[in-house]
């Protein structure tokens, strides 16, 4: 080789292992999962580790759309910052940075979060029919977040069914700051007051049949007053329809300031819901919660390199049109209709989550799904895992012994909660017994001899019964065969535990 063409060719894979090096010194990826949570006078944020990050840099803003960021705090090392010093009421809206040797990430996904102030010690907070503030006083039949009413659409409040007539009571002491009367024609919130009760908290209360007497702009109310009467004037049923806002900006219901009554409301604590990955390979996670604690606020989707995070006060703050898009963030939002046993409440809600096909990045498979309440507290954090989705009903006629869906609900067979494969391991998918069609049978193997397998049964993933469940059934080795009795017409769901 000539002297020349040595130096061409030297110089050549100099440039080509200067583009190698250039490649390898990115900075770090974005941070994703940016969450805000609301504090008084204060937000605290939270978000993922990033690998490569040595250090993270918070920014604020006051404007969901303009305007530049106000840096908070640089230098963060952990990966949770709260922003004291905030205004009550008032929205904020947040991204985060990482840093590492070789530069700074693009932004995170931005985060919203309205600080609220504490209640005063002392403070009676009552459900407006039951007129108790023992948890879960009255029975919910729509919660705050999306519902299927035949179409779909996002609810940002409690609907609450009552008979015509029954009293209405304001559930914390306030002045009515606003009085609407219905104008007999117009479809929404009918009757309706506006309760202020300080330090930027209203409740409402809609569809009123009537007013109690002397209620008024600027009556002074005690908690569980009498301040009007259930009825459906804006709606085509007897309800309340109770909504609770932060920092409206007049004494005027704004529905994109309202948030999850159940922050405000006694209710029991420690329910989380549950997450059936799809097997079918549409793409889908099944959210199941019931309708009295549905407490989410943020749905996490992950799968194939690709986060997308929806906030219900994100998509609420959109305004009455934008919010009832099912498309948000990314993610497709579906409703199955309410379970038995509503009209009347209670039921469980299955939200079907999926990637938006329409989204920029594509469709995705989803291999993990977190949904955290209004407090960041987690309700499910699961990976794909194989799960059972049996199209047949319930309430099969033994006689006719057919597979027929005579209720038209499905019958969902949840998988092992979280076990290591090494644990324990379904065998098969479930089978209907023949002989007695309101049972079906399953099989699952002993992995560990020294642990105690335990399968129990739930129509309402709320209360969990070993009773319903024949326990070994039949035993060949470590494989065990066992039989649950499905019950009435509803959703039946099977756990498997394992103890020391």
């Amino acid at each position: 080789m000539s002297r020349t063409r040595r130096a061409r060719w030297l110089g050549v894979c100099a440039l080509g292992l200067a583009a190698v090096l250039i490649a390898f010194a990115a900075p770090p990826p974005a941070p994703q999962t940016l969450i805000a949570i609301s504090g008084d006078g204060s937000l605290t944020l939270r978000w993922e580790a990033v690998p490569g990050a040595t250090s993270y840099t918070l920014g604020r803003r006051t404007s969901a759309t303009t305007g530049n960021y106000t840096m908070v705090a640089t230098g963060i090392t952990a990966l949770t910052h709260t922003d004291t010093g905030r205004t009550n009421g008032t929205p904020y809206y947040y991204i985060v940075t990482a840093t590492g040797p070789d530069g700074t990430s693009g932004p995170s996904n931005q985060a919203r979060g309205t600080p609220v102030a504490a209640l005063p010690e002392g403070t009676v907070v009552r459900w407006p029919l039951a007129n108790s503030s023992a948890a879960d006083a009255d029975v919910i039949r729509y919660a705050f977040g999306p519902r299927n009413i035949g179409r779909y659409d996002f609810h940002a409040g409690l609907d609450l069914n009552a008979a015509q007539g029954t009293p209405v009571h304001a559930v914390m002491a306030g002045t009515v700051t606003n009085r609407i009367e219905w104008d007999g024609v117009t479809t929404g919130s009918g009757n309706n007051l506006l309760v202020s009760h300080g330090a930027g908290r209203w409740t409402a209360y809609l569809h009123l049949h009537g007013f109690a007497a002397g209620i008024g702009i600027g009556s002074a109310v005690s908690a569980g007053q009498i301040i009007g009467y259930v009825g459906k004037t804006g709606a085509t049923s007897n309800h309340l329809h109770f909504t609770y806002f932060v920092g409206l900006a007049s004494e005027a219901s704004n529905e994109m300031r309202s948030r999850s009554p159940l922050e405000l409301l006694p209710r029991t604590t420690g329910v989380g819901a549950q997450a059936v990955f799809s097997t079918s390979g549409n793409r889908t996670v099944d959210i199941l919660i019931p309708a009295q604690h549905n407490t989410i606020r943020w749905i996490i989707l992950r799968g194939a390199g690709v986060t997308r995070l929806v906030d219900y006060y994100d998509i609420v703050g959109q305004g009455s049109t934008l919010r009832d898009n099912p498309n948000q963030s990314g993610l497709l939002l579906q409703v199955a209709a309410p379970t038995i046993p509503y009209p009347g409440g209670g039921g469980t809600v299955q939200l079907v989550v999926s990637p938006d096909p329409e989204a920029p990045w594509g469709d995705f498979e989803p291999t993990r799904i977190t949904v955290l309440d209004f407090h960041g507290n987690t309700l499910v954090d699961r990976t794909a895992y194989e799960a059972w989705k049996l199209t047949h009903g319930l309430a099969l006629d033994a006689a006719d012994d057919s597979d027929a869906d005579t209720d038209g609900l499905p019958l969902l067979v949840e998988y092992a909660l979280d076990l290591d494969p090494h644990v324990a391991t379904w065998v098969g998918a479930p089978q209907f017994v023949r002989a007695d069609a309101d049972r079906v049978e399953f099989t699952y193997r002993r992995r560990r001899p020294e642990l105690s397998y335990t399968v129990e049964a739930s129509t309402d993933l709320v209360n969990w019964s070993a009773a319903e469940v024949t326990q070994d059934f039949a035993v060949t080795g470590d494989q065990v065969t066992a039989t649950a009795t499905l019950g009435a017409a509803g959703r039946k769901f099977l756990r498997l535990s394992v103890t020391r």
